[in-house]
């Protein structure tokens, strides 16, 4: 079951975790003053696994 992700103000999305990988659904804008609050955010759940 995705589980609902807030990134940015105008940047949305989903995470499903399988066995071995995960699926990130994004909808919305990225601007250059969110870039690295989405790099922390995805590479954090990355990192987690």
């Amino acid at each position: 079951m995705p589980e609902p992700l807030t990134l940015t103000v105008s940047l949305r999305g989903t995470r499903q975790v399988e066995s071995n990988y995960q699926i990130f659904r994004l909808t919305g804008l990225l601007d250059a003053f969110s870039e690295s609050i989405f790099r922390n955010v995805i590479g954090k759940y990355i990192d987690e696994g």
